[in-house]
């Protein structure tokens, strides 16, 4: 598992009050059109009622940071400026790896997250998630740890479910954070004896490969030598 490297004071980095509930928040690009233009005034105004109601600062974290197509900066941006509150929003604007990433995640009252990696980063920092899924996968993981109620399809994102949900996570983090604190450990546990599982059958299987490869030669020998004797 992914662990940060060393430790990110975002408060301090961007000058965020101590008193302001942490929200993080990942985007993407993934629909077309009018169908992500819902999916981004969606994520604004639930961004915009967790200002109003529970006195949060947002911070829009950038997964991926393409040089070219697939960067979450340019989808932070269009949401930022559809908030009515952008002046209690950071965008993160540079290009921090997946340590420095992982690190930002740890400081998070709660995460708004689109992307699966964002979604894994933060529950394994304990931080509760209300997922975004546009594949499969993120869903997946939620329902291991019985989260299944803390997930929306991206396509069918509208603005006042997300709302409520994002407020009802601010509410609930408490108990939100204690449950993953007795779930994810013997999760981690299973997924851990599995990739070693992996690990072992595929040794297994490349050294007989190895062993097949090395034997042939004397294979072909012994088939040679009654022809050989006959001669």
């Amino acid at each position: 598992m992914l662990r940060s490297s060393g430790k990110i004071d975002l408060r301090k980095a961007y000058h965020i009050p101590a008193d302001k509930l942490l929200v993080g928040v990942t985007v993407r690009a993934w629909l077309k059109g009018d169908a992500q233009a819902k999916y981004e005034q969606a994520v604004a105004n639930a961004l915009d009622a967790v200002v109003e109601t529970s006195n949060a600062h947002v911070v829009f974290i950038p997964q991926v940071t393409a040089a070219k197509g697939d960067d979450d900066r340019v989808v932070s941006r269009r949401v930022c400026e559809l908030m009515r509150h952008d002046k209690a929003a950071t965008l993160i604007e540079d290009a921090p790896d997946h340590y420095r990433i992982k690190a930002m995640y740890d400081n998070l009252d709660v995460l708004l997250g689109t992307r699966f990696h964002s979604v894994i980063f933060s529950l394994t920092s304990f931080v509760p998630v209300l997922a975004i899924e546009y594949e499969h996968k993120t869903s997946g993981i939620m329902h291991d740890l019985l989260l299944d109620a803390w997930v929306l399809k991206f396509e069918n994102v509208a603005a006042p479910q997300l709302t409520k949900l994002l407020q009802k996570l601010v509410g609930e983090r408490t108990a939100y954070r204690e449950r993953l604190r007795k779930r994810l450990p013997p999760y981690e546990q299973k997924a851990a004896q599995a990739a070693d599982l992996l690990a072992r059958a595929y040794f297994i299987s490349a050294s007989r490969a190895r062993d097949s490869a090395a034997a042939k030669p004397w294979q072909r020998t012994a088939n040679m030598a009654p022809e050989n004797a006959e001669d």
